[in-house]
């Protein structure tokens, strides 16, 4: 599980591949040329850059099934020690 903070999605174009999906967004990563990555989420975030997407963005914090309460998206610092893991282990990858 990352943290994703978008209302967007977009199509894959060309001979792009999904390599991350999710029940909210189809097309959360992809590959293109063996070479472009996109990702739909973010890995790299800390507690200190959440609070600062809550504090800028926290209009946007309304229900919905998709959408987590303040305390929750700031509950998860397991989760984010896995992220920036799945991060470096995937950069490790697309460099070599």
């Amino acid at each position: 599980m990352a943290f994703h903070w978008y209302g967007d999605t977009f199509n894959l174009l060309g001979r792009a591949k999904r390599f991350f999906e999710s029940e909210a967004c189809k097309n959360q990563g992809f590959i293109s040329e063996n070479r472009v990555i996109g990702l739909q989420f973010h890995l790299e975030m800390s507690n200190q850059t959440i609070r600062n997407v809550i504090e800028n963005c926290r209009d946007e914090i309304v229900e919905g099934k998709y959408i987590q309460k303040e305390h929750e998206l700031l509950e998860r610092d397991y989760l984010l020690k896995v992220s920036r893991q799945l991060m470096f282990r995937l950069l490790d990858n697309f460099v070599n």
